[in-house]
């Protein structure tokens, strides 16, 4: 491809056609039709009127038939050029598609909807999980939904067909083990809520609709806290933690989970971890949890 740029001296007040057809011959000697007209060529500077411009085409009996084949070689060129680019622009879509899909290894899970992945260039990458929002870990279901994203991805080969980035400049994406799309399923087995504020995924819509029709999961209580209500709720401080102490010793007794078992127990139990969270018993009934056989909390 040639391109040829034009200087003259000549002002454009005294010149201005002569510029219009620099423009034009500039023009069509980018498009690479300028070798094929063979009607016109360059015009260097003329001594005698020091203008730069465009030679007129060389009159002589054949004017006609150049011209006509001038057109044809022009028309063929064009075909020519387009017919690259229509060939060009699935590559570069099919380009586009593979920057932005992340293939690796999932190497650690955060909570119920953010985990680290390892990935084909030994990069961690933390990826926030597109259109769903997971309960916070101090909230009901908070645990279970980081244990079952755990069970679903932890440790194993996952691709993440990536969406953008976060505010905190997280990777937001698609999470795939094989054919399974953790997102979804998170949110039909009601660990996670569908974001609607950021996403309109219609089969998210759905499969939450699912899950609390059902009663699955977080939707076990008639009026769940999603978590982004839960994390622009005023936090608790100490006084206000102490007042309300009493009030749960008189009717909700205060129990103990953690974030492997089953069972929740008394403090002091001999099967608590260090994991140990402290719950109240509605809480914990509602989360599914029974009571521990060695410790007998409140039923």
């Amino acid at each position: 491809m040639l391109v040829a740029v034009l200087w003259t001296s000549t002002p454009l007040t005294s010149s201005g056609r002569q510029m219009r057809r620099d423009r034009i011959f500039i023009f069509l000697d980018f498009a690479g039709l300028w070798e094929a007209s063979g009607s016109y060529s360059p015009g260097g500077l003329n001594a005698s009127s020091g203008k730069c411009g465009v030679q007129r085409p060389i009159a002589n009996a054949t004017a006609s038939r150049d011209k006509s084949t001038s057109r044809f070689t022009i028309a063929t060129m064009i075909r020519s050029r387009a017919a690259l680019l229509i060939l060009l622009l699935p590559l570069a879509a099919i380009a586009q598609r593979a920057a932005t899909t992340i293939t690796g290894k999932v190497i650690g899970v955060t909570d119920g909807d953010t985990i680290t992945v390892l990935d084909s260039e030994k990069h961690q990458v933390k990826i926030r999980l597109e259109g769903i929002d997971a309960p916070e870990s101090g909230q009901p279901f908070g645990t279970q939904a980081k244990k079952a994203l755990s069970e679903k991805a932890f440790g194993k080969e996952v691709t993440i067909k990536e969406t953008g980035k976060d505010k905190y400049g997280r990777t937001l994406g698609h999470v795939y083990v094989g054919k399974l799309h953790v997102n979804r399923e998170l949110v039909a087995e009601g660990f996670a809520w569908h974001y609607k504020e950021f996403n309109r995924d219609a089969d998210l819509a759905t499969a939450e609709n699912e899950a609390r029709a059902a009663k699955r999961g977080l939707w076990r209580d008639d009026v769940p806290t999603p978590p982004w209500d839960f994390r622009h709720a005023p936090k608790a401080t100490a006084k206000t933690a102490a007042k309300a102490k009493p009030a749960a010793d008189q009717g909700t007794p205060t129990v103990y989970i953690t974030d492997t078992g089953k069972k929740y127990h008394r403090e002091g139990c001999s099967s608590l971890s260090r994991s140990k969270h402290a719950v109240s018993l509605a809480d914990a009934q509602s989360q599914g949890y029974g009571p521990c056989q060695n410790c007998k909390p409140p039923q």
